[in-house]
């Protein structure tokens, strides 16, 4: 047998046994990942308001719901994932009630530029947005925002402070749409 047809049944194999652990190995852990994901989603439910019963919702892209203890829906969540720099993620909860944001908590951030764009998860950069009203946010794009609106971008971190813009636009939309049902 020539050795280009061993060399090459050999690499075969090897590539199926390999890729059968690697298979195995994803198997095992996404589900350990996606516990961890979930427990880090309640702690951050938790710590924007203890008091609520966070549910999921039924309404179209509505996260999860806070109700109090009469089960009225007191507050809104939603889940979004954007692009920051390089690409990277951002996944952002934003919590919206009476037609405000309430809360802006940012659960993964990957290949941000550390000290510059990092500086979006700071509390009292993300402060910056409480209080602030949906229709701010409604029907815009990232790029509507400048140093001269009333929303901050980041000076070295244009494409951080964007991402984390498009998920609160991205939140308010859905809010506006789905929740008061397309009306201001």
């Amino acid at each position: 047998m020539p050795k280009a047809v061993k060399y090459g049944l050999f690499l075969g194999v090897l590539g199926i046994i390999v890729g059968s652990l690697l298979g195995l190995v994803n198997f095992i852990t996404k589900p350990i990942i996606a516990k961890a994901e979930e427990e880090k989603v309640v702690k951050a439910l938790n710590e924007v308001n203890s008091s609520y019963t966070w549910i999921e919702s039924d309404i179209d892209n509505v996260y999860r719901v806070g109700t109090d203890n009469d089960g009225n829906v007191q507050i809104y969540v939603f889940k979004t994932s954007t692009k920051g720099y390089k690409s990277g993620e951002l996944q952002i909860l934003t919590f919206i009630a009476n037609d405000e944001i309430q809360e802006v908590v940012i659960l993964k951030m990957t290949d941000q530029t550390k000290g510059i764009g990092t500086k979006i998860a700071n509390q009292d950069y993300l402060d910056d947005y409480k209080g602030r009203s949906v229709y701010d946010f409604y029907g815009k794009a990232s790029t509507d925002f400048s140093p001269r609106t009333s929303v901050d971008v980041i000076s070295g971190a244009t494409y951080s402070s964007r991402g984390l813009i498009e998920g609160l636009i991205i939140a308010s939309n859905y809010y506006v749409n789905n929740v008061k049902g397309g009306n201001k």
